[in-house]
């Protein structure tokens, strides 16, 4: 009847852990509520650094969040239960080598970190991970884009806008279908919404123009 040392020396199965009922606990009762109250600590504790490897075990590791050090490719994250995961933090550039069954990456591609970047990874078992969550340091960049009424296939498209006078309009009918679109009032402007042939949106203001392209 050993005391568990680790979370993944415990069960999910309840009757599964230790002490049984027909186990004599006495004199350990101590050590399992040590145990287990470290086990409930360790899910918010920063564990030690690991350096990079082919492999990196985060299940050995004791707490949820990780930094990993050094630039070494990294092809797996060991094998734990399914269901451990970890917060991992990189310090440098390395690579993350993408696989379809042991190291799923967003996108289906290999990764080149830098240092800040960050990820949650999910065990999946057998020594398969998964990363549901990956965060540059420098974040994702900005771009602009038009309001799409619904997912038709991206294509290069030409914005053109207009000056609109007409504060009664209430509803825009576009070709081939037609919306029924609400009027927005602030203080006393009318902005025109409503969607053009290739499914944009346009916003249009009682007095604002661009340039046609």
């Amino acid at each position: 009847m050993a005391v568990p040392t680790t979370i993944t020396d415990l069960s999910a199965t309840i009757a599964s852990n230790v002490p049984a009922g027909s186990d004599q606990a006495f004199p350990y009762v101590d050590d399992y509520l040590r145990a287990a109250y470290g086990f409930i600590r360790q899910g918010d504790t920063k564990a030690a650094d690991v350096a990079s490897a082919s492999t990196v075990d985060l299940g050995a590791v004791v707490g949820r969040f990780v930094d990993v050090t050094g630039t070494t490719t990294i092809t797996s994250f060991g094998t734990v239960a399914a269901g451990i995961w970890r917060v991992v933090t990189f310090t440098g550039a390395l690579t993350l080598t993408h696989n379809a069954t042991s190291l799923i990456l967003p996108g289906g591609a290999n990764i080149t970190t830098a240092a800040g970047d960050s990820m949650v990874a999910e065990s999946l078992g057998s020594g398969n991970w998964k990363i549901h969550i990956y965060m540059p340091a420098a974040g994702y960049p900005s771009k602009a884009t038009s309001i799409r009424a619904s997912p038709a296939a991206d294509a290069a498209h030409t914005h053109a806008w207009s000056a609109i006078t007409d504060r009664n309009v209430s509803e825009a009918i576009r070709p081939r279908k037609t919306r029924i679109v609400q009027r927005i009032r602030s203080s006393s402007p009318i902005m025109r919404i409503s969607p053009d042939s290739s499914d944009y949106w346009h916003i249009k203001l009682p007095t604002y123009y661009s340039n046609r392209q």
